[in-house]
Parts: C-alpha cells; sequence; structure tokens
C-alpha cells in the first residue's frame, strides 16, 4: 500500500482498532517511496507563467498515457487547493 494511503487511512481512522499495514510487491529500498525524489509541482502561476493543462500534459505522458486521464486533470486542476491546504495544515512549503 503506497505510503500516501496509509497516511490518509491513518489521518481518517486515527484510533482504528486495527493496526494499519503497509505491503509492498518488491523490496522496500526499490519502493517508488523510497525512489521518489520528493516534492510537489502544481501550476500556482506565482513566479513565473504556469497553467496546469501543461502539468496534465507532463502526467500523462510520464505515464505512458495509461494512466487515469479524468484523475490526473482533476489533481492537475485542484493542485494549488491541495498545497494551500497543506499550508494551512502547518507544512512547510517552499516555491522551487
Amino acid at each position: 500500500m503506497p505510503v500516501a494511503q496509509v497516511c490518509a487511512r491513518r489521518c481518517k481512522f486515527p484510533r482504528a482498532a486495527k493496526p494499519v499495514r503497509c505491503s509492498r510487491k518488491v523490496f522496500p529500498t526499490r519502493s517508488h517511496t523510497v525512489s521518489a525524489q520528493g516534492g510537489i509541482t502544481v501550476a500556482l502561476g506565482n513566479t513565473h507563467e504556469d497553467n496546469w493543462e501543461w502539468h496534465m500534459y507532463d502526467t500523462v505522458k510520464g505515464s505512458d498515457y495509461i494512466g487515469d486521464q479524468d484523475a490526473i486533470e482533476y489533481m492537475c486542476k485542484t493542485g494549488p487547493e491541495a498545497i494551500l491546504e497543506l499550508e494551512h495544515m502547518g507544512a512547510t512549503v517552499l516555491p522551487s
């Protein structure tokens, strides 16, 4: 289970009777979570001209066109609001 799902479940059910277990198909050091460079990129448009459609194109292309394009579109359109929500929750958000 991806770390993001584990975090979401723990936030949604902080006092669940059963523990949340994280499992993966590959050795832990080969997982996507470990190999990720970190960071979030959204089209805020605050430092240079940017557009959510460019982010959508890059994400769809990066998924070799097999990603759920409706979900990718939603993610790219709502990304700025999600970043602001994370910032209000106390996450450190630094411009690149």
